[in-house]
């Protein structure tokens, strides 16, 4: 079963969402891919490896976080690290569905390939 993959044209406008937490509406903005991999590459580490000498690139996933979270939530959240625990993590949850979700898209498969139902051991 072959299925076309039907991506919708590239937006000009970030998504972007509004979210009230303890009072406070907050609107979480989709990086541009150029500035996620300015974050990225702020949050990565470079080391050589003593055995093969290639370099290897290790990603504090926690700092690219916090990062995201600060470039962008607006109004910028005041002394990240002194939030409460629930607070950052939904914070968190909200960036990372926003950033890592999946892009809507549309699957079509051909009016004439017929779908087999699985039939199992029935006897």
């Amino acid at each position: 079963m072959s299925a076309k993959l039907d991506l919708p044209a590239p937006s000009e406008v970030p998504a972007s969402m509004r979210v009230t937490i303890r009072g406070t509406t907050y609107t979480i903005n989709e990086l541009s891919m150029d500035r996620y991999n300015e974050l990225l590459q702020k949050a990565t580490t470079k080391t050589r490896n003593d055995i093969t000498g290639d370099m290897d690139e290790d990603i504090d996933q926690t700092l690219l976080m916090r990062l995201m979270i600060m470039e962008s939530v607006r109004p910028k959240p005041d002394q990240l690290m002194k939030l409460g625990v629930r607070f950052y993590r939904g914070l968190s949850k909200l960036v990372n569905e926003l950033h890592y979700g999946d892009e809507p898209v549309k699957i079509e498969t051909p009016d004439d390939s017929a779908e087999e139902t699985p039939q199992g051991n029935a006897a």
